[in-house]
């Protein structure tokens, strides 16, 4: 590979591994209670809450460092699509899931995740 698209690479590992590594650590530091509250509400046990701190505290890390990046990115990818479901499962088929406060929400959201 060229040493620009390595570099741009490197540029894009480092920088979406300290995104969600800030905020696994926040999780950390704040605990897991809203998140376990979000899986009871919906039915789901409660120990599935530390599958976050797998997609933002460990698969960042290893995507940051560069070891098994393939694996961690669709760990990682998986944990996004798992987060927008919970925070939209309810807005599916909603007016306010496209536009809502004057910003596209969920578009911008599902976006980020190209």
């Amino acid at each position: 590979m060229s040493r620009n698209l390595n570099i741009g690479i490197l540029i894009l590992r480092v920088s979406i591994g300290l995104m969600l590594l800030l905020h696994g650590f926040a999780k950390i530091s704040n605990g897991f209670a809203g998140i376990k509250g979000m899986l009871a509400g919906m039915g789901l046990p409660e120990f599935l809450a530390y599958g976050a701190l797998v997609g933002e505290v460990v698969a960042p890390l290893l995507l940051i460092v560069g070891l098994l990046t393939r694996p961690a990115a669709a760990v990682i990818a998986f944990n996004m699509l798992v987060a927008v479901a919970m925070a939209h499962c309810g807005d599916v088929f909603s007016p306010s899931l496209l536009w809502e406060d004057g910003r596209l929400s969920f578009p911008c959201s599902s976006s980020s995740l190209l």
